[in-house]
């Protein structure tokens, strides 16, 4: 693939038998022809730039996320990993959503190699009710725009989180840092453990990816640490509103298919 065709990602609106999926402008506003807000990560493409065509479940009309203008050819041996905020259809059951992937060839006005993974997206429904509390972050300094900080937080995992799997940390303010950090998560009694900090700066997201011991879990209302993003946080630069002052955490269990 050059680096001139584009990627072509169609994610549906709606089933075979009509049960609705994700919704038409992936749940975030998004319009024709907008950029996709998304981040590149642990990827052999260090840039390229997205589109989002929204999608119509009336008429059975899927989502395009189509990326272009990549800074290399695209071998096989290379892979593309990049991350976006959706929101997750509504549902009682466990759904297993297909996703279609294809190259346009925009010299031989074609697509090649389309490829439909069928149970690309797994959304299952779940009965923990999200925590909303204070949270009990803490930055190691008080002052504004301090670069090499350290964040502690007490996660919120209610059961063991295996090697792999991800703490996500939505924000709502700029993280200032990109890429991966390896080794810069500490976790769990004495933040004696170490995984890996990937920071997602365009969707101001932080992944905290567990190591080789298993993130514990900690007891309901607990504000004892048990977390660290270490040396490699950059405070806001301005006094926060109410609402950038929100943090949502999200544990992703990928070992098991569970959040």
């Amino acid at each position: 693939m050059y680096s001139y065709h584009q990627l072509v990602l169609e994610i549906p609106t709606i089933s075979i038998d009509g049960t609705s999926l994700f919704p038409g402008d992936l749940g975030m506003g998004y319009k024709d022809y907008d950029e996709l807000e998304f981040d590149l990560f642990e990827s052999s493409v260090s840039s390229m730039s997205c589109k989002v065509y929204t999608g119509d479940a009336s008429i059975n009309q899927p989502i395009k996320i189509v990326c272009s203008n990549f800074n290399m050819d695209i071998q096989t041996s290379h892979i593309v990993r990049f991350g976006f905020w959706v929101r997750n259809p509504t549902t009682t059951k466990s759904l297993a959503v297909p996703v279609m992937f294809g190259n346009y060839r925009i010299d031989y006005d074609r697509n090649r190699c389309w490829d439909i993974v069928e149970a690309g997206i797994r959304v299952i429904p779940t009965s923990q009710t999200p925590i909303a509390d204070n949270g009990n972050f803490a930055s190691s300094s008080a002052f504004r725009q301090i670069s090499s900080q350290h964040l502690d937080l007490t996660t919120r995992n209610s059961k063991n989180m295996k090697q792999g799997d991800l703490y996500i940390l939505k924000f709502n303010f700029d993280l200032r840092n990109e890429h991966l950090k390896a080794g810069s998560f500490k976790y769990n009694s004495g933040l004696s453990q170490a995984g890996d900090v990937i920071f997602m700066r365009n969707s101001k997201t932080i992944l905290l990816r567990v190591g080789v011991t298993d993130l514990a879990p900690v007891s309901s209302g607990s504000s004892g640490i048990n977390a660290r993003i270490q040396s490699v946080f950059y405070n806001p630069p301005i006094h926060l509103t109410t609402a950038e002052k929100k943090i949502e955490g999200f544990a992703a269990y990928l070992s098991t298919d569970d959040s």
